[in-house]
């Protein structure tokens, strides 16, 4: 993850919305169950749902730099 994290900022384009790589976000999907099993029970549901969405529907949540043209994304 860290060498991940090293490359975006070594690989940082500015553009309209920042100068820099001011910070970096993570996230995860977690889990909390009192066993492992019962845990990744809980887990199947959600990784099914990520697997099957329409990559389509990903594209409405998509960030646009300010004054980009419909239909390019960013």
């Amino acid at each position: 993850m860290l060498r991940g994290i090293d490359r975006y900022r070594a690989e940082f384009r500015p553009s309209a919305w920042a100068a820099e790589p001011a910070y970096v976000m993570i996230s995860g999907t977690v889990a909390v169950a009192g066993s492992e099993p019962e845990a990744r029970r809980l887990l199947v549901p959600e990784a099914w749902s990520m697997a099957h969405l329409p990559h389509a529907r990903h594209r409405s949540r998509r960030c646009r730099r300010p004054g980009a043209r419909r239909g390019r994304w960013t």
